[in-house]
């Protein structure tokens, strides 16, 4: 990612254009609109200080999605970008604050998979979310499982050089990484002797 913090507002601004000119000819509660605030949002979310506003445009599109749209795809990708995001403003650990995103993130996931298929854009880059708060969270063994399935999902879908195939690889080996280093931590520790030594 080579913007920088102007290229961000520029692009906020253009987003925020957008949501208002939808807002104006369409509606609030139009998925034209709902989809611009998502958009607005996902932009706000990069720039300092514009994180908290992310999240409070995230509960403004999930509620009215719920309301136009009841249980669409679209209220569960958005409900599972939400914990996503929410997830990068909260306070407390961070293992925490992931455990928390995991299980929404993970019903979202299912309801996804449920209504438009496994395979779907919105099921896999929801995976991928949950993939990512699995990795955050700890759990390295599951976050390399569903990356990896996130990977086939994508090659398949769009080919092996789309760049949603290509970040999903790129975040499938970060997770692997990690639980090799975990694993490897844990024979060293398996081999050191604790036994207490006489005085």
């Amino acid at each position: 990612n080579n913007l920088t913090a102007a290229d961000l507002r520029v692009l906020a601004d253009d987003a925020h254009e957008l949501r208002r000119r939808c807002w104006r000819a369409r509606g609030a509660d139009h998925p034209h609109t709902l989809a611009a605030t998502v958009v607005l949002a996902s932009v706000l979310r990069r720039i300092d200080g514009r994180k908290d506003e992310a999240v409070r445009l995230l509960e403004e599109a999930e509620r009215r999605y719920q309301s136009a749209l009841p249980n669409h795809p679209y209220v569960y990708a958005c409900a599972a970008y939400l914990a996503v995001v929410r997830s990068q403003t909260s306070n407390g650990s961070p293992q925490q604050v992931a455990a928390q995103s995991v299980r929404v993130i993970q019903d979202m996931t299912g309801r996804l998979a449920d209504s438009v298929g496994a395979a779907h854009p919105l099921s896999l880059t929801a995976l991928s979310a949950l993939a990512n708060a699995l990795a955050r969270a700890g759990d390295f063994g599951a976050a390399v499982k569903h990356g990896q399935e996130v990977v086939a999902g994508f090659q398949d879908l769009l080919g092996p050089d789309h760049p949603h195939a290509l970040a999903a690889e790129a975040n499938a080996e970060v997770s692997q990484s990690a639980l090799s280093s975990v694993a490897r931590l844990q024979a060293n520790l398996a081999d050191i002797d604790f036994t207490p030594l006489p005085l």
